[in-house]
């Protein structure tokens, strides 16, 4: 008992190595390990994500015949698995169980869920259900997330309601915050806020979710009146409802409440700890268009990375500074930090609008050598506009042809690219090209199109491209 107090303050506090040190030792005293031992050490394997060890520890159990009789270690073992992403190994001890309880089914949802595998998150709750075992709150919390991640409103709804006619929700918080939260992801603001009304007690999370969800939708004065309004009702804000809040004031362009929650956050010490609030401090001044105070933030981080850079270049970007974005894509990776596919994109866009086909060049090839480009075809849409900004439709088609699967934004820039050209036959040829594939196409592909026509004014593939729409 004495060492497996031990062993589970150490797993309780994440110190997984300390941790098999006292199991050995605790060995090497001559006690044996028993199922609380056992517990203490998957759940400090699964919450570190320590697989190799984890398998160890599943290795011994099975030695000792310790699944046929205990349920918990079976329940352990599963999420352990899940939670190091190994679902496979997961729905395969859930199957062997001698007998499956409402954990054994809430564990395997929960691996589903954090893995975004919300339909078979959602089916295994329909399996539960049919075969007796009774949801608890945290099936339901779990079943909630899965329909929020896969916007299933339709499910949400019929939760709620088994939820509901269950009496389940009264005083319990975490329900109450995962409806809202669920409601909130699925674009359902105005069913969220109902649900948040009407909770007993409010706590930061259900503030937080609540922001969260107005702020996604891209809704910052909202979002803005519920912080404040959270803030009137004396609940302390944490990391993410800071970081939601920053989003919002960007949306807004609302700089002082900006600079409020960047002092407040300095004052707490939070940027030291956390480098996602570091990215939304600097993301939202850059999109409130104050460039110095962005930059200025991000070179104060304790640690940066290829998002927080990439916010900055973004901002330099979008407000027609190139050649400070040039500068800091540079400064970047002199860090050592290789940019990403939005890193690239924001710098192809600074590229295309100084007109320096050198650097795009340069860039294009660095792109091409990180394999990027075949998994984002956005990067094609940004290096055939970066190409036709800069005045080489050749090099633009050049890419335009490398691209598999030509998606009909892809097309509408190119198409776009040569009816500012005004190569007008090309236009019409890439028309016929892209019906031919069977892309159908978008109004604003069907605006260039009208214009090739009018530039040289056939009448006749005007009535033809009209016919069409």
């Amino acid at each position: 008992v004495t060492w497996n107090a031990l062993i589970g303050g150490f797993a309780q506090n994440g110190q997984v190595k300390a941790a098999f040190k006292s199991f050995e030792e605790m060995k090497d005293d001559g006690f044996h390990p028993n199922v609380v031992t056992f517990t203490c050490l998957l759940k400090a394997c699964g919450n570190m994500r320590a697989i190799d060890k984890g398998q160890k520890i599943h290795a011994q159990i099975e030695k000792l015949g310790l699944l046929e009789v205990y349920t918990c270690i079976g329940n352990f073992l599963l999420d352990m698995y899940a939670k190091c992403n190994m679902l496979e190994e997961s729905h395969e001890i859930f199957f062997t169980l001698p007998r499956r309880d409402v954990v054994s089914w809430t564990a395997l949802m929960s691996g589903y869920v954090k893995h975004n595998h919300g339909e078979l998150a959602l089916s295994c709750l329909r399996q539960m259900e049919s075969e007796g075992t009774c949801p608890n709150e945290v099936s339901f919390v779990c079943a909630l997330k899965a329909c929020a991640s896969i916007r299933d409103i339709h499910k949400g709804y019929q939760i709620h309601d088994e939820i509901v006619r269950r009496g389940m929700l009264g005083e319990n918080t975490v329900l109450g915050n995962a409806l809202v939260d669920m409601y909130a992801k699925c674009g359902m603001l105005g069913k969220a806020k109902e649900v948040f009304d009407k909770l007993p007690k409010r706590d930061v999370i259900s503030w937080t979710v609540l922001i969260s969800g107005y702020s996604q939708q891209g809704l910052g004065h909202e979002a803005l009146h519920f912080f404040q309004r959270m803030q009137d009702e004396g609940v302390s804000p944490n990391v993410v409802t800071y970081i939601m809040v920053l989003k919002a004031c960007g949306i807004v362009g609302s700089l002082e409440v900006g600079q409020e929650i960047d002092m407040k956050v300095r004052n707490r010490g939070l940027l030291q700890k956390d480098v996602v609030l570091g990215t939304a401090l600097v993301d939202m001044y850059a999109k409130c268009g104050d460039m110095p105070r962005a930059e200025k933030a991000l070179l104060q981080l304790p640690v940066r990375n290829v998002v927080t850079w990439s916010a900055v270049i973004a901002g330099y970007s979008e407000h027609e500074k190139a050649n400070e974005a040039l500068h800091c894509f540079e400064q970047m990776q002199s860090e050592g930090i290789s940019p990403n596919e939005v890193s690239f994109i924001c710098i192809l866009k600074a590229c295309g609008s100084i007109r320096d086909i050198e650097k795009g060049k340069q860039i294009h090839d660095q792109i091409a050598s990180t394999g990027l480009l075949r998994k984002h075809i956005v990067l094609g849409n940004a290096l055939i506009d970066m190409y036709i900004k800069c005045g080489s439709l050749e090099d633009a088609r050049s890419v335009f042809e490398g691209v598999v699967e030509r998606d009909v934004v892809l097309w509408g820039v190119i198409i776009a690219g040569y009816v500012e050209s005004e190569h007008v036959s090309s236009v019409i040829q890439l028309y016929k090209e892209m019906r031919e594939e069977g892309i159908m196409p978008s109004n604003t592909i069907f605006i260039s199109i009208l214009k090739a026509c009018s530039i040289i004014r056939t009448i006749d593939q005007g009535r033809h491209i009209h016919q069409d729409i």
